[in-house]
């Protein structure tokens, strides 16, 4: 427990001395993107105001601002920003998410794999059970990415699932070296109305522990077709 205090300590002074002037910006980042050497924190806040755009959120396109009749954000929302992030895998993108209902989340992952990308995701059965999202995640699964809920089957039945807890876990490792972690799960909701908030880092010892969580989670838990 003292490494994790120290390294808690770390991470917020290295924020806090490199921190800039939010102004109404929904989030406040020490870089753009990622460099490929040395440290990267990110701090993502949602809502901003105005709220983000429902129709650009859904769609990736607003018919109302090109009239100039939307009264939302058209800036870089949240998601927007968790979408540059995935958008940057060349190899590997690991998801445990509650729950997926954001188009343009679930399109990015589907073009990812589609390049070659090997994306796995990690969802919460009983949200499965209640459909929420399954237009999405149907496509996702048609287009041939694994996933995999929280519970196993026993030997003798292929359909009896034994639940292990709701999967409460919202983060995403890509490539192995940077993580997507906090409150939001990866929703229309938390894109355009919860207050949530969002930690992007590639700090090393802040990622390896969330690859070895999902690695124990992936070999214990069952997969759904």
């Amino acid at each position: 427990m003292y490494w994790i205090s120290t390294l808690a300590f770390k991470i917020i002074s290295f924020i806090f001395h490199h921190r800039k002037p939010a102004g109404d910006a929904i989030a406040f980042s020490l870089s753009p993107l990622p460099p490929s050497v040395g440290v990267f924190v990110e701090l993502l806040f949602s809502p901003g105001k105005p709220r983000p755009c429902r129709a650009l959120e859904m769609y990736g396109t607003c018919q109302s601002a090109r009239r100039g009749t939307c009264r939302f954000n058209h800036g870089i929302s949240v998601a927007e920003k968790i979408r540059q992030h995935l958008r940057t895998a060349t190899s590997t993108v690991d998801m445990a998410a509650q729950a997926i209902t954001s188009h343009q989340i679930a399109d990015t992952l589907r073009t990812l794999h589609r390049s070659g990308v090997k994306v796995r995701v990690i969802r919460d059965y009983a949200n499965l059970t209640l459909l929420k999202g399954m237009e999405r995640i149907n496509l996702l699964i048609a287009a041939g990415i694994e996933f995999k809920v929280n519970g196993t089957r026993r030997k003798y039945s292929d359909s009896h699932l034994t639940l292990q807890g709701l999967l409460h876990h919202k983060f995403v490792v890509i490539d192995g070296r940077l993580l997507i972690h906090g409150s939001s799960n990866f929703t229309l909701k938390a894109a355009l109305q919860n207050f949530e908030s969002v930690v992007v880092t590639d700090i090393p010892e802040v990622v390896a522990p969330f690859i070895r969580q999902f690695h124990l989670m992936w070999d214990d838990f069952s997969r759904t077709d």
